[in-house]
């Protein structure tokens, strides 16, 4: 069986650790059990959705099994891309422009007058003319 050479790469000093959970699942991974859903909602909304045990048992209690679902998969969902527009170099409105050009959705942000959130992009932001030229930052 061949190791992973990705763990040694990204973290030297857990590669062991990877290499040897990556085993135990190729050795066991068809008797792996998830946890049922109809006998353990609470360990089964924690794997499913990757949250700790003891956060998910809380949430049941306080909001209950559906909104504590829900509450988990918002949790897992990738926010949009935020930007800062430079307003020393450009104006959020154009900025807007120049991205809807180039094939992004920009949006006004709600709290920042400089802020811009692409919802979709054709290309990373950050190989893009405007990112290159500081019209616009990465802020979250």
């Amino acid at each position: 069986m061949k190791q992973s050479k990705l763990p040694k790469i990204l973290k030297p000093d857990k590669s062991a650790l990877v290499n040897a959970v990556l085993r135990n699942y190729l050795r066991r991974g068809q008797n792996l059990a998830f946890p049922s859903e109809k006998k353990n909602m609470a360990e089964y909304i924690a794997a499913f959705h990757s949250h700790p045990l003891w956060l998910v048992k809380k949430w049941i209690k306080i909001f209950g099994t559906e909104e504590t679902k829900s509450l988990c998969s918002a949790n897992n969902e990738l926010p949009p891309l935020t930007l800062r527009v430079n307003t020393l170099k450009i104006s959020r409105k154009d900025l807007m422009q120049k991205l809807s050009s180039a094939g992004f959705t920009p949006e006004e942000t709600k709290f920042s007058p400089d802020g811009l959130m692409l919802n979709t992009s054709a290309n990373p932001i950050q190989k893009t003319d405007f990112f290159d030229a500081g019209l616009t930052a990465h802020s979250g």
